[in-house]
């Protein structure tokens, strides 16, 4: 890899560090992938795992996996699916995560940003309490290690 290249990736490592602390108010641990790819050091696994301890803190057993078309249900799918993807997992990773097509995943990133962008009350409340979890896990899991 050439040192042009290198120095690039670490730009927008940081650029995309930045940008998330300024937008959900802390900064994200990231590490480059074996494939010159940027994934997230928490696992689509230990994210959906966050997810559907949320989840069926309401009603459901089988979490963000549910097949059930309901209001909360769908944001706490869309809000994965933007998280994900603000991470650095592609759409076809999260798809095949949580069995949605990857032209859906796109749409549920789209949906959040454009309820972020309104300011909906349910979505930021939702997103909040969703980071504020992500976080502790992190941190709780670090502290293990």
């Amino acid at each position: 890899m050439s040192a042009l290249r290198e120095k690039e990736m670490l730009e927008t490592i940081e650029g995309f560090k930045y940008t998330f602390k300024l937008k959900f108010g802390f900064e994200p641990y990231v590490s480059l992938g074996p494939k010159g790819t940027y994934t997230g050091v928490i696992s689509l696994s230990e994210l959906l795992g966050i997810f559907n301890v949320e989840i069926s803190k309401s009603e459901f057993s089988e979490g963000i996996l549910t097949r059930r078309r309901l209001k909360h249900i769908i944001l706490y799918k869309h809000i994965f699916c933007k998280i994900a993807r603000d991470i650095g997992y592609t759409n076809s990773e999260i798809g095949r995560k949580i069995k949605m097509n990857r032209v859906t995943i796109l749409h549920a990133e789209r949906s959040i940003n454009d309820k972020v962008k309104i300011k909906d009350k349910e979505t930021l409340e939702c997103v909040d309490r969703i980071y504020n979890v992500i976080e502790k896990y992190i941190l709780d899991r670090d502290k293990k290690v």
